[in-house]
């Protein structure tokens, strides 16, 4: 983590520029925990710099466990570190949650909360569909 925080201190540019340094930081690991990626959240807020759907989806994707990875995608919604008029999950942020369920009960759960919820109007693709027959043991 600290390595990752000293990059993003010397990087320059402006905050997108940053943040795209940052994304590319973080998206050559591969796994981090839950505190690691809110200590990475808090410590671009701190910086004054707010995460981007691209960074929320690499987040998500680091992760091992689905409840800490449908944590981390809750926080888009919750506006902690970032504005949902600016940036809210998408069907790209979803699939790669959709690989951390362990039952296909788990995914149709998550794809129905999702498709509900009226502040997101977010709706599955044919991707998240084929990510989730692949968790299907048997026809």
């Amino acid at each position: 983590m600290q390595r990752i925080k000293d990059d993003f201190t010397h990087n320059r540019g402006s905050e997108l520029t940053k943040l795209y340094q940052f994304n590319r930081k973080i998206n050559v690991y591969t796994s981090l925990t839950k505190d690691e990626c809110l200590e990475l959240l808090d410590y671009l807020k701190t910086n004054g710099i707010y995460p981007d759907v691209i960074t929320f989806t690499t987040l998500i994707s680091k992760l091992n466990r689905y409840l800490d990875a449908k944590d981390i995608f809750d926080l888009m919604t919750t506006e902690t570190y970032t504005q949902l008029s600016q940036v809210k999950p998408n069907e790209i942020t979803l699939n790669p949650l959709i690989k951390k369920v362990n039952h296909v009960e788990e995914g149709i759960e998550l794809i129905q909360d999702v498709s509900s919820n009226e502040k997101l109007r977010l709706y599955p693709d044919i991707i998240t569909f084929s990510t989730l027959l692949g968790k299907v043991k048997n026809t």
